[in-house]
């Protein structure tokens, strides 16, 4: 449950960087993180729910960052 949890975090999160116009950032991390998760699935590391949930929460983290580094910041009016 909580890897869905994560994984709907990242989706919420990729959404909300596109609109504000942060695609390719959101596009590579989504996309590392398939990358990631594919990976480790096809060479059968680990349990895949244990797998899921570290990837979509590192994916999470990164998108965090990448949120508060574009609306962190002061307005361009100012």
């Amino acid at each position: 449950m909580a890897g869905l949890l994560a994984l709907g975090v990242v989706l919420w999160t990729g959404l909300l960087l596109q609109s504000f116009g942060a695609v390719l950032g959101s596009t590579a991390v989504c996309g590392a993180a398939a990358l990631a998760q594919t990976l480790a699935l096809l060479t059968r590391t680990g349990d895949p729910n244990r797998v899921a949930l570290a990837v979509y929460g590192a994916a999470a983290t990164v998108q965090v960052a990448l949120v508060r580094g574009l609306l962190g910041r002061a307005t361009a009016h100012r």
